[in-house]
């Protein structure tokens, strides 16, 4: 994130002497975030019950690669102890609504997700953007010994409005893609493994 912080920020108690109940309201460049809650800071493992919501961030300055430059606004809560993914245990949830560039009604983002014991269980993962779907499941144990995975489907079923953003397209492109797989391994060094098959694919620069 880069940019200039402004907005309202507002704390009530003592770190160290009692938790600390937030009403946090940021406005960035990429968007806005409110934040609501308490965060406990008293003992030596940090806890925290949180809730918000994100308006109009935009994909392109918080992904920078590939993204378009759609905007997404939902709500999002964050229950749990520990901020180190290895020894967190959490709960996440997020459900929200993409608006502007290619997006229609139907397009919307959906996660539940459990951290606890070095490992994530994906419930729900969906999403839904112009002419690509995608959806997530599974438990990952990412610290050692490692073991299973989150499974993944994506599809696009149009290549046409993602031509500009596409990695190996210059600014044109047509046809479908569809791929499955997985995401295993530890944090620094994560797997990812499956196949894609692409139909009528047509990658070209317009100029």
């Amino acid at each position: 994130f880069v940019g200039t912080v402004s907005g309202r920020i507002a704390l009530e108690g003592m770190p160290g002497d009692a938790p600390l109940n937030l009403a946090v309201r940021l406005a960035l460049e990429q968007g806005v975030y409110n934040v609501q809650g308490v965060v406990d800071l008293t003992s030596s493992l940090p806890a925290y019950d949180l809730e918000g919501t994100i308006l109009g961030v935009n994909l392109q300055t918080v992904l920078t690669a590939f993204a378009p430059p759609a905007l997404l606004t939902g709500r999002f809560t964050l229950d749990g102890t520990g901020f180190d993914p290895a020894t967190a245990n959490a709960r996440v949830s997020l459900g929200g609504r993409f608006t502007g560039w290619e997006t229609g009604a139907n397009d919307v983002v959906r996660a539940r997700a459990v951290v606890a014991g070095g490992a994530v269980r994906v419930d729900t993962l969906t999403m839904q953007l112009a002419t690509m779907t995608f959806a997530g499941a599974g438990r990952w144990r990412f610290v050692s010994p490692q073991e299973g995975a989150i499974t993944y489907d994506l599809a696009i079923s149009s290549l046409r409005p993602w031509g500009p953003y596409l990695p190996m397209a210059d600014s044109v492109a047509a046809g479908s893609i569809a791929a499955r797989g997985t995401v295993s391994g530890p944090l620094d060094a994560i797997r990812i493994a499956g196949m894609m098959n692409g139909a009528a694919l047509e990658l070209m620069d317009d100029a």
